[in-house]
């Protein structure tokens, strides 16, 4: 907090007129970065579009504030603005026809996704790149492309899943053999 006002050019007590702990602004700071993050209406039926929204803001929300992108993974589990997203997430999967393990599975697959991509973009680093290089324009161009193509076979997959109404297959199931050779 004092190196937080002393950033701002005021003393670290007056922080404390509108945060009363330094939990309290990171909870301010997620909210306001959770709130840029599109989720789902709640009677959203194209959950296709509603997929490829909530990569795009998370992205979007991460690279508007790269230094503060770590704090989303530690809230997720507490903090209420990102566990009703998630909860929108789900319901989103379950409208669509999916049981609950499986709804369950094809967030985790959207998330994890997501949060790969972003980690690699923002810690991918080979250098300074003049601002507005051409160099830096394809990289951005490439970037986008590589981002676009992965939703899109992120999205395939789940919509042959969605389609056939399938079950995700369980790791608690060992294979079962076929018997002496």
């Amino acid at each position: 907090m004092r190196r937080l006002g002393s950033e701002l050019g005021v003393e670290a007590m007056a922080l404390y007129r509108y945060f009363p702990s330094k939990a309290a602004l990171l909870e301010a700071i997620v909210d306001n970065t959770v709130a840029k993050i599109a989720g789902p209406a709640v009677d959203a039926s194209d959950w296709e579009s509603a997929v490829r929204a909530y990569t795009r803001s998370f992205r979007d929300a991460a690279r508007a504030e790269p230094g503060l992108f770590p704090l989303l993974p530690a809230a997720a589990h507490t903090h209420p603005g990102v566990r009703a997203l998630m909860e929108r997430m789900h319901e989103m999967w379950r409208k669509a026809g999916l049981d609950e393990e499986t709804a369950h599975q094809a967030q985790c697959a959207v998330h994890a996704f997501t949060m790969g991509t972003v980690t690699a973009e923002l810690g991918a680093s080979f250098g300074p790149t003049p601002q507005g290089s051409t160099a830096d324009h394809r990289a951005e161009e490439s970037t986008e492309t590589e981002f676009e193509f992965s939703v899109n076979v992120l999205v395939e997959g789940l919509r042959a899943r969605v389609a056939a109404r399938e079950p995700a297959p369980r790791n608690d199931a060992a294979p079962k053999s076929a018997g002496p050779a």
